[in-house]
């Protein structure tokens, strides 16, 4: 018997992208293959990504700290600019001293 799991999305999807960046030489090469994994999100699964809302991306899109991508007039997200935002912004938490 099989037991699935449930992955939040971003697990799922860098899971899948580094498998398919292993398999091939270049970025190209995974993008060509069919059925592969999406490398440009639409708003909705760049907010499930970042586990916020589409508000909160458009709004960080509107003071740029998060850039698009234009695909014939459709707005997108580079997954890679996704991680590198998640980077960007990870803080440490200090311990208090007494």
């Amino acid at each position: 018997m099989c037991r699935l799991t449930r992955q939040p999305l971003r697990t799922r999807i860098r899971t899948d992208v580094v498998g398919r960046i292993d398999q091939f030489q270049t970025p190209q090469e995974v993008l060509a293959t069919e059925g592969g994994f999406q490398r440009l999100l639409p708003i909705r699964s760049a907010a499930e990504y970042l586990g916020v809302s589409r508000a909160t991306v458009e709004r960080l899109v509107y003071r740029g700290e998060l850039p698009i991508v234009k695909v014939a007039g459709s707005t997108r997200y580079d997954v890679e600019d996704l991680d590198g935002y998640i980077d960007s912004n990870r803080r440490r938490i200090r311990k208090r001293s007494a």
